[in-house]
C-alpha cells in the first residue's frame, strides 16, 4: 500500500506540474514494479493482482463561450457518462445525435446492455462494415422502447442514429423512461391542454407526442423560451444535454432495475416517421452521457 500511495503522489505531481488539470502522460509506465498506465482522462495502476483506477480532473478547451454548461460538462465527464470529441474538445455547440443521446440515457438511468441483443434496427448493426464492434449498438437496443422509429420499405425499422436529437424528442424519451422508473407520473388531459394553452408552437407536435412533453414541461424537466415557445423540432446541443441530464441526476434518486426484453413491432412504434432533417456524422468518440437540468431555449439562444 506504501508503494501505491508513493505511486499515485508522483503522478499527481505529474499532473501539477502539467497544469494541475490532467497527466503529463499518455503511456505505459513502470515504477518499481508498479505497472501504470493513463492518458489525459483516467489512470490505471497495476500493483501485483490488484488494479487501481483513477479519474483525474477532466477539461475541454473549448467552453469559453458555453460557461452556463462548463461545471455540468465537466461533472458528468468526471462521472463517465459523458465523454469529448477527442484533444480536450468537447464541441459543446454540436447537436447531439440519437445514437449519443442514447448511450446518455442508458448511463443515466442505469439500463442494461448488451453486445448479443437481437438487432432491431436494419441501420444499427452489431458490427461496422469494417468488421469492428458498433459502439453505439448496445446502448441503442437497450433504449429501444423509448425512442421512436421509422419503418423501411423492407417492412423493418430504422433507428436513424446520426439524426440530431430534437427537443420533441428529448421529452418524449425522458418522460417515457422515467415513468417506467416510476419517477414521474403523466399529465391527465386537462393539465396536457392547460400546458398546450402556454405555448404556441406546440400545434406542430403531433398529438400521440402532446402528453409527453407536457409531462416533461409540468415536472420541470424542459422548458420554452420564455416568449410562448417550446422550439420543438430544434436540435438538442451537446451542452445542452450535459446541463439537461445533469439536473435530473442532482434532483432525483435513480434506482437501476430491470429492463426486460421487448420484440420491435408495428405495436411498439406504430406507424410512426421522421422528417427529412439532415444528419450529422456520427463519432464514436462521441459516446455522450448524462447529467440533468431544465432546458431552457431563452438560456442559450445568446450562445
Amino acid at each position: 500500500m506504501k508503494k501505491l500511495l508513493a505511486t499515485v503522489t508522483a503522478v499527481t505531481t505529474i499532473a501539477t506540474i502539467a497544469g494541475g488539470t490532467v497527466p503529463a502522460f499518455a503511456s505505459t509506465y513502470n515504477f518499481h514494479g508498479i505497472h501504470m498506465r493513463g492518458n489525459h482522462n483516467s489512470i490505471n495502476i497495476q500493483d501485483n493482482s490488484t488494479n487501481y483506477n483513477f479519474t483525474t480532473n477532466i477539461t475541454f478547451n473549448d467552453l469559453g463561450n458555453f460557461r452556463w454548461a462548463a461545471k455540468a460538462i465537466e461533472d458528468m465527464a468526471k462521472k463517465g457518462i459523458i465523454k469529448g470529441m477527442g484533444k480536450h474538445q468537447f464541441d459543446p455547440g454540436q447537436s447531439i445525435t440519437r445514437a449519443q443521446f442514447a448511450v446518455l440515457v442508458t448511463k443515466q438511468f442505469g439500463l442494461q446492455t448488451s453486445t448479443t441483443a437481437t438487432q432491431d434496427f436494419a441501420d444499427v448493426p452489431p458490427t461496422l462494415a469494417n468488421g469492428k464492434p458498433n459502439w453505439a449498438f448496445p446502448y441503442v437496443e437497450a433504449t429501444k422502447d423509448y425512442f421512436d422509429a421509422t419503418a423501411n420499405l423492407s417492412g423493418g425499422y430504422n433507428f436513424n442514429p446520426s439524426q440530431p436529437m430534437r427537443r420533441e424528442d428529448v421529452a418524449v424519451t425522458l418522460v417515457k423512461i422515467m415513468e417506467k422508473l416510476n419517477l414521474v407520473q403523466p399529465d391527465s388531459s386537462d393539465q396536457v391542454q392547460q400546458v398546450l394553452a402556454n405555448y404556441q408552437d406546440l400545434d406542430q407536435v403531433p398529438g400521440s407526442l402532446q402528453t409527453y412533453i407536457a409531462t416533461a414541461i409540468t415536472n420541470n424537466l424542459m422548458k420554452g423560451d420564455g416568449n410562448g415557445n417550446f422550439a420543438p423540432l430544434r436540435p438538442l446541443r451537446r451542452a445542452e444535454a450535459a446541463v439537461l441530464l445533469d439536473r435530473i441526476s442532482s434532483q432525483m434518486v435513480v434506482v437501476p432495475g430491470d429492463n426486460p426484453t421487448t420484440t420491435v413491432t408495428t405495436d411498439t412504434y406504430g406507424s410512426s416517421t421522421v422528417s427529412n432533417d439532415n444528419y450529422s456524422t456520427d463519432n464514436s468518440a462521441a459516446s455522450t452521457d448524462s447529467a440533468s437540468t431544465t432546458i431552457t431555449t431563452e438560456d442559450h439562444s445568446n450562445d
